[in-house]
């Protein structure tokens, strides 16, 4: 119950939301479905090429560290322990690799 109320909280509060009930300041009048589109496109398109970004540079930055890439690994073969996908709550375990993460965003953002 709690987790429903907290997910009918966040979904007063997102983005989308907030576009459908914006309103042109000099008018009052509520933001065009077309105009909505166009934001949440941009949004998607911009949070797409974050991601391929953060991911390419992180790749290049293990793959030029042979000490690195063996650690990540290492790593992700002891998470997955035999699995072949991860679960949501094996994320947290992948430590050293979301440090690789955090690095490649350091360098390069």
């Amino acid at each position: 119950e709690n987790a429903r109320a907290s997910t009918d909280d966040a979904a007063k509060h997102s983005v989308i939301a907030s576009m459908f009930n914006d309103r042109a300041s000099a008018t009052g009048k509520r933001v065009r479905l077309r105009g909505i589109f166009g934001h949440v496109m941009n949004l998607m398109i911009a949070g797409h090429e974050t991601t391929a970004a953060t991911l390419g540079f992180t790749m290049q930055l293990i793959a030029e560290h042979p000490i690195v890439e063996a650690r990540c690994l290492e790593e992700a073969r002891r998470v997955l322990n035999g699995k072949t996908t991860l679960d949501a709550k094996d994320i947290p375990k992948l430590t050293y690799i979301e440090q690789t993460f955090r690095e490649a965003l350091r360098l390069y953002s």
